[in-house]
């Protein structure tokens, strides 16, 4: 009625919206609006007219829908095997059994429920049987939807049919996620496989050209973790799913762990990218994921990601940001003349305070050792905080009548106050780089 005849549908007063609905009954009513130019007394030819228009399709669908019915959609999956998904990549149903595979490696790093894991393996196992049906062959914008209410009749759990339904979502900018888990794994699982299967092959968006959509396949994983909640390690699921490609196709003749870093490049900038149309700062989403930010780390649990951005917004509300930012880059530009490793977060194994020649620098160290376990638990919130705090103790260091000189003559002691800055500005970077940060 819609995309064929541009009809407008009319519904009945409160009805649910069900995307297995299986009868129209409860949801449409019989009649239509149209718009035509015809001269009014010409009306009731054109209505009969766009009537039996409308009628024909609706005839063709019900018998493309009464074909399907003939066959199950597990009958149905051999066909598969038919249908090319795109060259050296095998068929449909080949697609489908490595869709299969990355579902497999999503249960086990997410540790879900027994039923989920059932229900998700289930649905990728059925998720593309509709394509070879005669009602989506007929209207191609029903994939998904119309295998989910085949399976559903047929007597499939509901969560494995709404998640067949589900699992092309979202389908561009604006759509929203699956609304289930199984649904939201397996949509994760179509378009990890999509993405390993076309890099694989060497092909790459560039530019404006993207036949693959690849980057919507990867603005749909970023969104799908950010609205559940899913802490998925990223780049750890595509090394090994690289791997696993490249047993799968060594005519290809690609490195696996550069098919690992060019994804989590891409869905790097798909994060930066969604981050940016949400409307978060440009200067604290480069905080977070930008230039001199560790890859790996982001890509391991792109909701951390959000949540620290998130917090920095509501920091900056708060007129808050700058007091941290102020500490943090005093402590950085002189940490930065040091050589302490980037991920120190102890301040123990590398600060003698023996060493000492003022309170102030006991002071600094208690501080830190405040902020260490903060740190090493993400505890961001509370990091945050505790790095307002560390202000008084900082200005004390530098500037109070116990301040110190930093670079110092003595080599042993010149080391030590470096360490103790550079432990603070790698606490910090837990949080955020702040060099990144306007003020």
């Amino acid at each position: 009625m819609q995309s064929h005849q541009r009809y407008v549908p009319l519904r009945q007063p409160n009805a649910t919206a069900d995307p297995l609905q299986l009868e129209a009954r409860d949801v449409l009513r019989s009649d239509f609006l149209l718009v035509g130019n015809g001269l009014p007394d010409a009306s009731n030819t054109i209505v009969s007219g766009n009537q039996r228009v409308l009628s024909a399709r609706l005839a063709d669908a019900e018998f493309f829908l009464n074909v399907d019915r003939r066959q199950r959609s597990e009958q149905r999956r051999q066909e598969l095997d038919r249908v090319t998904f795109a060259e050296g990549l095998g068929s449909l149903l080949d697609r489908t059994d490595r869709i299969s595979w990355v579902m497999d490696q999503l249960v086990q790093a997410l540790e879900g429920s027994d039923s989920l894991a059932d229900h998700g393996r289930r649905a990728a196992h059925l998720c593309k049987n509709d394509l070879v049906s005669q009602m989506v062959g007929e209207f191609p914008e029903l994939q998904g939807l119309m295998g989910g209410k085949y399976l559903l009749e047929e007597g499939e759990p509901r969560d494995v049919a709404l998640a067949v339904a589900e699992h092309y979502q979202p389908a561009g900018a604006g759509d929203s996620p699956p609304s289930s888990d199984a649904g939201a794994l397996l949509a994760l699982a179509e378009r990890l496989e999509l993405l390993l299967s076309i890099f694989a092959k060497g092909q790459r968006p560039t530019g404006s050209s993207d036949p693959y959509a690849l980057r919507r396949a990867g603005n749909g994983i970023v969104q799908i973790l950010w609205d559940r909640g899913w802490r998925l390690p990223l780049q750890t699921l595509l090394s090994k799913a690289a791997d696993h490609w490249a047993g799968l196709f060594p005519a290809f003749q690609f490195d696996a762990a550069s098919l690992a870093n060019d994804l989590g490049q891409l869905l790097r900038q798909r994060m930066v990218s969604q981050f940016e149309e949400d409307g978060f700062p440009l200067d604290l989403v480069q905080a977070v994921s930008g230039e001199g930010v560790n890859s790996a780390r982001l890509l391991q649990d792109p909701v951390d990601a959000r949540e620290r951005l998130l917090l920095l917004q509501d920091l900056r509300t708060g007129g808050r940001l700058q007091a941290v930012q102020a500490v943090v880059q005093r402590a950085s530009k002189l940490a930065d003349k040091g050589d302490l490793d980037s991920t120190q977060l102890d301040p123990g194994p590398v600060i003698e305070a023996s060493l000492f020649n003022s309170p102030s620098e006991s002071d600094l160290l208690k501080q830190l050792q405040t902020l260490s376990p903060l740190a090493e638990a993400c505890d961001y919130r509370g990091l945050a905080s505790e790095l307002q705090g560390a202000a008084r103790a900082l200005e004390a260091f530098f500037d109070g009548e116990n301040s110190v000189m930093v670079m110092a003559e003595d080599d042993a002691v010149r080391r030590n106050r470096l360490n103790l800055l550079g432990v603070l500005r790698n606490q910090a970077s837990v949080l955020a780089r702040f060099d990144n940060i306007q003020s």
